[in-house]
């Protein structure tokens, strides 16, 4: 990724590596006050799927894909994952062979619609090294920033359904 300061004030540039733009929005933050309601609104709503989320950090100021693809600078439609994915030279892995650093990749209702993704922050060890105990690195969309197993996600994030990396193929 590559990003430029000079951009107008409603996005900067961001690109991926081989220079293809990717859109995206800048917005201002919203006061903690606001950034707090937002956070227990989203609890709330979500029922136990967020019950074992730690909450990281509070912004409106990126969502998950800005996240993971620019440095918590902004927000990026998820419609763009497929093309950063494959311009930024990411392959598919699968469960075990995932690493910290890796990214989630969340789907709605087992179709190819993106809806979330995440980054990889810690691995299971034994006795609990199973999928289910993966924890991840989320920020749902203008709310807070969380570190949350595998599936705690909010309703609406969708379900991890692909993992990719850009570790070289036998590196580690």
């Amino acid at each position: 990724m590559i990003i430029a300061a000079n951009a107008p004030l409603h996005s900067i540039k961001v690109q991926t590596r081989a220079g293809s733009d990717i859109q995206n929005e800048l917005h201002n933050e919203l006061p903690v006050a606001d950034l707090r309601a937002r956070e227990n609104d989203m609890r709330r709503n979500s029922g136990s799927n967020m019950s074992a989320a730690v909450l990281h950090r509070l912004s409106n100021m990126y969502n998950c894909m800005g996240l993971a693809f620019a440095a918590r600078r902004v927000h990026i439609d998820c419609g763009s994952l497929s093309k950063i994915l494959v311009e930024d030279r990411y392959r598919k892995v699968t469960y075990p062979d995932i690493f910290v650093g890796d990214l989630v990749v969340y789907t709605l209702g087992g179709s190819t619609v993106f809806a979330h993704v995440g980054i990889v922050v810690e691995m299971p060890k034994p006795p609990f090294n199973n999928e289910a105990a993966i924890i991840v690195l989320s920020k749902f969309g203008f709310g807070g920033e969380y570190c949350h197993p595998l599936r705690g996600v909010p309703l609406g994030a969708g379900t991890p359904s692909e993992y990719w990396t850009q570790r070289e193929v036998g590196y580690i």
